[in-house]
């Protein structure tokens, strides 16, 4: 398993950026990797489900995301699975003066044989996340 976390303070208020964050086909626009991302059913809170095309280590694979938690302007929660791989994501909104710390975790798990190349997994996921990091705060900061 690989797990990054990420950590970035807006001068935003929870309120105004969670339903942005809970809005999971917003994931096109900030988290690296996304190519395209659409809800396939639900009404947009927990058990709804997205299908989500995103390249990692040069491959576009699609994955079958499901809304597993949702604590208003608190916790965002999905899981994301296919044939190859599961990816557990994570943003927890904490307040901070007058802003939001926003914290983005991520815990991928890789089926089969790919499983043996954890260092390789690790450095891709890891620069991943710190353009998630990057690309995420510009995407808040225009809210």
């Amino acid at each position: 398993m690989v797990t990054v976390n990420r950590t970035l303070v807006v001068n935003i208020p929870a309120e105004r950026i969670f339903p942005y964050l809970a809005d999971f086909t917003s994931t096109a626009e900030w988290e690296a990797g996304t190519v395209r991302c659409a809800q396939a059913s639900g009404d947009g809170g927990v058990g709804s489900t997205y299908t989500k095309v995103w390249k990692f280590l040069g491959r576009e694979q699609t994955l079958t995301y499901v809304l597993t938690a949702l604590e208003l302007d608190r916790l965002i929660a999905w899981r994301g699975e296919n044939k190859s791989m599961i990816c557990e994501e994570t943003i927890t909104l904490t307040p901070s003066g007058t802003g939001t710390e926003v914290t983005y975790a991520a815990e991928l798990t890789v089926k089969g044989v790919a499983r043996y190349l954890g260092p390789l997994l690790t450095a891709a996921a890891n620069r991943l996340a710190d353009t998630t990091q990057e690309t995420l705060r510009d995407a808040l900061v225009k809210r």
